[in-house]
């Protein structure tokens, strides 16, 4: 599923470039599983589609990044929790 949803916590990318990048657009699939190696991380998604397949994505890095940038609910600051 493209685009974005407010109730998911991270968004993965699929693009071309995430071969570049040691698969770190497989970013729920790193976070749910952790131990798995990264060389891992796109058979884990191949074998659990039932996790994976709904989740939104980005199959743009351009687009990922602007809308990381200018989208006003996403910032580095969003997934801070309140810490009196």
């Amino acid at each position: 599923m493209l685009g974005w949803n407010a109730d998911q916590g991270t968004f993965d990318y699929y693009g071309l470039l995430n071969k570049l990048v040691l698969d770190i657009g497989s970013h729920n699939e790193h976070h749910e599983l952790h131990e798995i190696l990264w060389t891992r991380l796109r058979e884990l998604k191949t074998i659990a589609p039932e996790f994976y397949d709904t989740l939104h994505c980005q199959q743009s890095w351009v687009a990922l990044i602007a809308t990381f940038v200018f989208h006003p609910s996403y910032s580095l600051g969003t997934r801070l929790e309140n810490v009196t």
